[in-house]
């Protein structure tokens, strides 16, 4: 933790933790430190708590709201169905029957539809056609979520990038502490980046660029921690 007054704080609570020579003692010192190190990180800290939830709420918002609308062929649903039959056991490869009936189904419904409702379309294996359209990443990434969660919904991807977004707001408030020494500087730059709607909005869609932001801002806190160590 360095020479930050919460580091010192850690250092002093160890230091007289480890003069205490009863086991008992100093088990209950180490509660009474401990409780007295997490009130001074919170008392530090809470606005960014804050800060971080609010852009956990902002994301959530418009992923359930997403959910809700027919999506665009081009950045979803290519994309469900070739993670659909990976996670089914037949790999990156796209049905064409199961499209059109997505498609339709969204245009009757109005709403995005998961894969998990895509029935069984008769003779599958003589419809599929391997996988083109975009990336290979994505797909494979919602395939291997829908494998571990047993259920092939779009919510789980969008959950795990709303988890990414509470980091990245995390590593802007790091980012500019780092560049500005000042926490009313950091604050805001967090603050900015939990509510700057556009990308909010981007990062709850269920599509591959919706990682562009969070990884931009982890690869300039990865750089940002290297500098620090010098």
């Amino acid at each position: 933790m360095g020479k930050s007054p919460l580091g010192l704080v850690y250092n002093y609570a160890r230091k007289k933790v480890s003069e205490i020579s009863p086991r008992s003692e100093r088990e209950k010192k180490v509660k009474e430190y401990r409780s007295f190190f997490m009130k001074q990180f919170f008392m530090k800290y809470w606005i960014l708590g804050l800060i971080v939830l609010l852009a956990v709420l902002a994301r959530l918002f418009f992923a359930f709201d997403i959910l809700q609308k027919p999506a665009d062929p081009g950045l979803i649903v290519l994309n469900g169905e070739a993670a659909r039959n990976f996670a089914e056991g037949r790999g990156l490869a796209i049905n064409g029957n199961a499209l059109n009936w997505t498609f339709e189904k969204e245009r009757v419904s109005g709403r995005l539809i998961n894969p998990e409702e895509v029935p069984m379309i008769e003779e599958e294996k003589n419809t599929l056609g391997p996988f083109y359209h975009d990336e290979y990443g994505y797909p494979l990434f919602l395939g291997i979520l829908w494998k571990i969660t047993g259920t092939k919904l779009y919510i789980f991807a969008q959950l795990f990038q709303v988890a990414l977004a509470a980091i990245a707001t995390v590593g802007v408030f790091c980012i500019a502490r780092f560049l500005f020494s000042a926490l009313p500087v950091a604050y805001f730059a967090s603050f900015f980046y939990a509510l700057y709607l556009p990308e909010a909005k981007l990062l709850a869609l269920p599509h591959q660029y919706a990682w562009m932001g969070p990884l931009m801002v982890f690869s300039a806190w990865l750089m940002v921690e290297i500098a620090r160590q010098r």
